[in-house]
Order: structure tokens, then sequence, then C-alpha cells
């Protein structure tokens, strides 16, 4: 206690008389800069060598100023712009973040005495700690682990990433540092409700011991909740697009799952089974698309029942069009040949979307006939080596319900220009 005293008395008398302190020695030196900077010697010297000492002088200068005040906006309750309004309102500077959405930053000052403290509209957090969250990019309904959490910035940033729908488990060993984080929680709105249920949860498990019985139940919680939380949702996703209204049967589901551990009762094999899910996803996919895309396949529809009537346009049984631009007299490929092919792809409304002769350095691409969509197939294996045709191809024979980069959506008729210029060897 004496020393500190004595410290303290030392220190009081240097702020006194800071002006009449005398002159460090050794200017232009490491040594200069550990002195009148208060860092170690070693640390100017390496700043030194690697940048040179004016700019070893201004980081050092800057290490010792004091930090502002970083705080991020519940963008749960406000938006940005409202909450720095109220800022300007009340005459403080700041100065928004670029490439975080809602970080302010400010002079200092304190944080309860900012707008909105109360109410929760915003919490202290610094650049790079929100940046670890960004990184991270927490979507809704997901979980989230915060291992240490305290006091609970980057959980705060996850929960306003995730529009409060998910679960995050914010953990710290000390429990009198968790107070911090769930009185945090309730200031911003963040939904605590469950955290005493995860609690008893974790003294019910530690209790349980080396009983298998109890930890093979515990284990199929957390499969189970995977399975609710995660799995179905990306099953879900898969078959429905973005239309969340929609779900496969959450009871079939876990019949399935759980024959499937015990490999009995299954009612088809694994193979049948896989081939019949992919059919029907594909067939549930179609049908919740097509809501989506219907114009663009009527659109499709419209245009080839116009096409088909054109002079020169031929259709074929499959609903096939082409038009003979120039006719050549070299073989005709097989479904099995490698051919070279010049190309330009096109929507029903002229836009277009690929062209080797734009591409490729304007060189014709190797393709394999079989390989291709089933109107390239059909087209090719019917093109003398020569020719250029033409074809218009309904979006069943083109890639359906697929989408392909950002012009050909799904179910839509193509148009191209296909030039079959030689067959390979």
């Amino acid at each position: 206690g004496r020393a500190a005293g004595l410290v303290n008395a030392v220190l009081r008398r240097v702020a006194e008389n800071a002006d009449a302190l005398p002159e460090i020695p050794g200017q232009g030196t490491a040594k200069y800069l550990s002195v009148k900077y208060s860092h170690p010697e070693w640390l100017a010297q390496y700043v030194m060598d690697k940048k040179g000492y004016p700019f070893a002088e201004a980081f050092l200068a800057a290490n010792n100023r004091p930090a502002g005040l970083t705080i991020q906006v519940n963008r749960l309750h406000v938006s940005p712009a409202d909450y720095t309004r109220a800022l300007a309102r009340a005459e403080i500077p700041f100065r928004e973040v670029p490439d975080l959405p809602g970080c302010v930053e400010l002079e200092g000052g304190s944080a309860v005495a900012l707008p909105g403290f109360d109410q929760g509209l915003f919490y202290v957090q610094d650049r790079a700690a929100r940046t670890a969250v960004e990184i991270a990019a927490p979507r809704p309904g997901m979980q989230v682990l915060d291992a240490c959490s305290c006091p609970g910035g980057k959980s705060f940033a996850a929960a306003i990433a995730m529009e409060n729908r998910g679960s995050i488990l914010a953990c710290d060993i000390h429990e009198k540092k968790l107070r911090l984080v769930r009185s945090g929680a309730e200031r911003m709105g963040i939904d605590t409700t469950y955290l005493d249920e995860f609690f008893k949860g974790v003294v019910v498990a530690a209790q349980s011991g080396d009983d298998k019985k109890k930890a093979a139940y515990y284990a199929g919680i957390q499969i189970g909740q995977q399975i609710g939380s995660q799995m179905l949702k990306g099953v879900n996703y898969q078959i429905f697009g973005e239309d969340s209204t929609q779900s496969i049967s959450l009871r079939n589901f876990l019949a399935g799952f759980i024959d499937a551990t015990k490999g009995k009762g299954e009612k088809i094999s694994m193979k049948q089974a896989e081939k019949e899910f992919q059919k029907r996803m594909e067939d549930m996919r179609d049908k919740a698309l097509s809501k989506v895309y219907n114009e663009n396949k009527e659109a499709g529809e419209k245009f080839l029942a116009e096409n088909a009537k054109k002079d020169g346009v031929k259709t074929t049984p499959s609903g096939l069009q082409y038009k003979v631009i120039k006719e050549g007299n070299g073989p005709i490929p097989a479904d099995t040949s490698k051919v070279l092919v010049h190309y330009e792809g096109r929507l029903v409304n002229d836009t277009i979307f690929d062209s080797s002769y734009k591409n490729n350095d304007g060189k014709p691409v190797q393709i394999v006939v079989g390989q291709m969509i089933p109107g390239w197939i059909e087209t090719l294996t019917m093109m003398p080596v020569g020719s250029t045709w033409e074809v218009y191809i309904p979006q069943e024979l083109a890639y359906g319900s697929r989408e392909v980069g950002s012009k050909v959506k799904p179910f839509s008729a193509l148009i191209f220009k296909l030039e079959l210029v030689k067959i390979e060897e």
C-alpha cells in the first residue's frame, strides 16, 4: 500500500509539471521512442527496422491515444439510419463504419448516457469482434456456439444477424459473467426464455455420469434437434425452394430415419429408396418452382406455338423445332461422337446468354454429343457436318426446372444458332 501511494504521488507530480520535464536524450533512436512513448525498446527498434523512424514514432504515438467508443445498433429494434439521426439530434459527433451495417464510432464518453441505452437500441462492441461475427455469417434458424461470450457482444451480433430466430449457446467459465450476458440480452430484447431450461439440462446430464441409457437418450435428443432445426429445413429448401409454407412429413421422415438406423423394417431397399426419393423430390421441386416461374413457362409455350407456323420451321415428334440456315454434306454424328461446334444461345426475348463466337477466343468448342441437353442431342444426331441450323428447344428438352447462370431461369425455352464444324476422330 505504501509503495502504491509513493508511485501515485510521483505520477501526480510529473503530470503537474509535464512542461518542465527535461529533454529525453538520444532523439532519433529506439531508446528515445521507448522512453517518450512508454513502449518496449525492442518493439520500437522492430518497427523502425521495418518501416523507418517517422512511421515508428507515429505508430507508437497512435498506440497511446485513448480508444474511442464503438457501438453496434440493435437492428432488431431500430434502423441504423434512425439511430444515427438520434445521435445527430443530440449533437453527438459520430462516424459510421463502412462495410459494417450499424457500426458507429464515437469520440468517447459514457455509453449509458447515449440515446436509447435503456431501450436496448445499441450495445458496445469493437470493430474486430463484430467482424468475426460477420465472417461466421450466422443466418436465421442456425444454432450458434459462443464458447467465450462475456460480455455478450458476439452473441448479440449473431442474434441480430439471425433476426432473433434460431438458438445461441453463450458460455463462460464464470457464472457471474454470464449474468452480464443475460442482462445485456434482456436489455436488447433478445430471447432468453429457455436459458433456465438449458442450465437444468446441463445439471441433469452431468449427474447422469456413466449411465449409458441416459447418455443414449440425450444423444437422441441432440440428433432429433438437428433433424428438426437443420436437416428437415435443408430437405424442404431443396424441394420447395424459398416457399417456407410447405414441408415434407416430419412423421414419415422420422420413421424412415429410425428404420434405417435399426437396419430392419425397411419397406424397400436403400437403392430403391434413393431412386424414389430423388424422383419425388424432383417432381415436388418442379411443382413448387412452376408456381414461381409459371409465366416463364407460358412465355416459352406461346413463342413455340407461334414459331411453329413460320416458313421453314420444322417440328419433330418430341416438340423440338429447327430451321436450316445452311445444309452441310458431311457425315452425321452419333450420340457417342466427339464434335466441334459453334453456337449462340438466346432466350425467347432475344437476350443472348452464351456464345462461342464471343467467348472461347472465337474458336469452336469440343463436346461429346451424348453429354449435352436433350435438345442438342436430338439436333446434332440429325445434322450433317457443315450445317448451320437455328434450333428452338422446349424447356423440357433444355434445362427444365434448373437455373443456369444468371440469365437462364427455370422452365426457359431456348433458341440456338448451331453450327456443326467437325466430327473429331
